[in-house]
């Protein structure tokens, strides 16, 4: 399995951490959702309106950006619980 895909699925809402692993993907036409960090935002099948997806994507363009979450993305806090 590719990592990228491997990554979208884990950041997904597909994602049960109870499980510690993700739900099945049933069909390749899904689509995920990235903001400009890179995080995750939504997961879609692919019965979802392209109408839907734009207007999500309108708010994500609208969010404005923020250089300290761009620093933490790219320098991660050295203690991890």
């Amino acid at each position: 399995m590719c990592m990228l895909y491997k990554f979208l699925k884990r950041n997904s809402p597909l994602f049960v951490p109870q499980y510690g692993g993700a739900g099945h993907i049933k069909e390749h036409y899904a689509k995920f959702l990235c903001n400009r960090y890179g995080e995750v935002k939504h997961y879609y099948n692919p019965n979802v309106e392209i109408a839907v997806i734009e207007a999500d994507i309108r708010k994500l363009l609208d969010e404005e950006y923020s250089e300290d979450v761009f620093k933490t993305l790219l320098n991660p806090p050295d203690n991890f619980v």
